[in-house]
């Protein structure tokens, strides 16, 4: 069998885009699967949230409807302020159409 240069650059591109393309398609989808479980997570983080406090869920949600420009809430430390100087821990509970029916 006589070595043939054209058949084996052409395997081995072959072979090169197969493991790229596997790459790509497996990086792609397991990003898609991280981003569904976290959002799975921070569903249920909610939910629990609303079974606890109703009353603040529900002022919440008219504060949202009465306000359409506000987009999210700061929850801080009590006595802290947005500004400061020293940086503070904010965690912010992003209010989505979505996140409210639960």
């Amino acid at each position: 069998m006589p070595f043939d240069l054209a058949s084996t650059c052409g395997g081995f591109l072959l072979g090169a885009i197969t493991g790229a393309a596997g790459t790509y398609y497996a990086d792609k989808f397991t990003d898609q699967r991280r981003k569904q479980e976290q959002k799975h997570e921070t569903n249920q983080a909610f939910a629990a949230v609303c079974k606890q406090l109703p009353e603040l869920i529900a002022e919440m949600i008219e504060d949202l409807t009465r306000e359409p420009h506000v987009r999210d809430f700061s929850v801080l430390p009590k006595g802290a302020m947005l500004g400061e100087a020293r940086p503070l821990p904010l965690n912010y509970l992003q209010m989505t159409i979505e996140l409210m029916g639960v």
